[in-house]
């Protein structure tokens, strides 16, 4: 999926051609008449219409108010000088109000916000490269959790106290071979802990929301990750998939996960946001066109975010860009919350995360 963020100037310029845009107005108009018509029009626009929500694709737009200020954290490559490169931006839920926060010629991805909306963690090629953090203004960028300590330390995620942060890594093991982990570590990156081990594909942690537990995937046939739940002390591990599945997130009340299931019964490989029981039953695919993945769930719980893939029109592979969408968190009434970059001067758009509810 293609993304790229409403930048606030084009946002306005947009809005300015919705309100004024009128061609058949006379241009010769006295000056005085065209502010009393303006200011007339302005008027009705603001009782009919409220604020445009730029970039927002609403199925059904009498369901959520045109203007959504809850913050979700994502990923853009939109105004990066080199392929490659990626900044966090934060933007209302509705598609508006972009901000960059994180600026210069980096890969930086993975934004975690933490549990009082203050900062927010992510992965960057910054040296050292590793885990960093940002002011949620995006002041005061430095590094929390980096190389040599671990080797590609990603996949930030705070616990709901915010006095922890778990992370997946490499680290060598006795005989000098990387080997994946989960990690806990301290908020200030200090004192980190190994949680979880496996010796081909390990990641995806996620909290529970009373902090208890830690879902995660691993491969443990080496072919495809599965979830798993475990206690935080590393006690207790429960496997709750037996399919091709990645991303797990727990709903805010903790009763239910979503995750990305990948199903390769199809020709196409189908990537879907799909959601389960904690206890892994009744599982439910909520997603049903191109490919799709890393689920995040709004604060109350009514909502799901998520990354989309476009697919090629005549193999189905799914293509390099992204954009976002979000959904009900039963698949209703979708929501483009970035637009199609073929259709904008956006770019690539990815790894939505919610603000926490104060």
């Amino acid at each position: 999926m293609r993304r790229g963020e409403p930048s606030s100037r084009s946002c306005l310029m947009q809005q300015r051609a919705h309100r004024y845009g009128n061609p058949g107005q006379p241009m010769h108009m006295h000056p005085l008449k065209r502010r009393v018509r303006l200011a007339a029009t302005l008027s009705v626009v603001a009782l009919g219409i409220g604020a445009v929500a730029c970039g927002d694709g609403s199925t059904s737009p009498g369901n959520h108010p045109l203007v959504d200020p809850r913050l979700v954290a994502f990923v853009s490559d939109s105004g990066s000088v080199c392929c490659g490169h990626a900044s966090i931006f934060v933007m209302h839920a509705d598609g508006s109000h972009t901000t960059r926060v994180t600026s210069g010629d980096f890969s930086d991805g993975a934004p975690a916000w933490s549990p009082d909306g203050s900062t927010i963690a992510f992965t960057t090629d910054r040296m050292p490269a590793g885990i960093w953090v940002v002011n949620a203004d995006g002041s005061n960028v430095r590094p929390l959790i980096t190389a040599p300590d671990f080797l590609a330390p990603g996949e930030p995620t705070w616990s709901p106290d915010g006095h922890s942060l778990a992370f997946s890594a490499a680290v060598k093991d006795s005989l000098n071979n990387f080997i994946g982990v989960i990690e806990i570590a301290d908020a200030d990156g200090s004192h980190a802990r190994q949680l979880m081990t496996n010796a081909t594909d390990i990641g995806s942690p996620s909290w529970s929301p009373d902090g208890t537990r830690m879902l995660f995937v691993a491969a443990p046939d080496g072919i495809g990750t599965h979830i798993y739940e475990v206690n935080i002390d590393g006690t207790q591990q429960h496997q709750l998939s037996n399919q091709l599945d990645r991303d797990p997130r727990w709903s805010p009340d903790g009763r239910q996960i979503a995750f990305t299931n990948v199903d390769t019964t199809d020709s196409q490989t189908s990537i879907r946001i799909a959601v389960m029981r904690e206890d892994g039953s009744a599982r439910r695919v909520l997603t049903t066109h191109d490919a799709n993945r890393k689920p995040a769930w709004s604060p109350d719980g009514r909502q799901i975010a998520y990354e989309e893939y476009g697919r090629d029109s005549s193999t189905g592979i799914p293509l390099s860009r992204r954009r976002i969408f979000r959904m009900n968190a039963d698949g209703s009434d979708l929501h483009a919350m970035t637009p199609d970059s073929a259709q904008s001067q956006l770019s690539t758009s990815q790894s939505p995360v919610w603000k926490p509810a104060p």
